[in-house]
């Protein structure tokens, strides 16, 4: 059983509940996390229009932690890259959320190149 939170940034202040496993509380429709050995972590998650965190994620910004309840440990610590809205067959709209894992922080980075020369001393 697990908890999802999200934030609006990495400040990382007032948490917004998207699934709580719990009877009562918000729902997703669909979540599935992929955790590879050297690898970027990856949650996929189907958000329905009724959920508190519904059209909240911004790319790059918002943050999502993932909580497994059962043994009171967090799992999953990573940011919103993609989200995309759907309409099912019934007519229901969710928006599936797609976040990486910190390790996906570094491909941010750009380093610079310069080419230094030996001079004597």
């Amino acid at each position: 059983m697990f908890r999802i939170i999200g934030f609006k940034d990495f400040n990382k202040d007032n948490p917004i509940i998207i699934h709580e496993p719990s009877n009562f509380g918000s729902k997703v429709t669909k979540a599935e996390l992929d955790q590879e050995l050297n690898m970027v972590d990856e949650l996929t998650m189907d958000i329905p229009l009724t959920n508190d965190f519904y059209a909240k994620s911004e790319p790059l910004v918002t943050c999502v932690e993932v909580y497994d309840v059962n043994r009171n440990k967090k799992v999953f610590d990573g940011r919103v890259v993609r989200v995309n809205n759907t309409m099912d067959g019934d007519g229901e709209f969710n928006q599936e959320v797609t976040c990486e894992g910190k390790l996906g922080y570094l491909h941010d980075t750009t380093q610079s190149f310069r080419k230094t020369q030996v001079t004597g001393l």
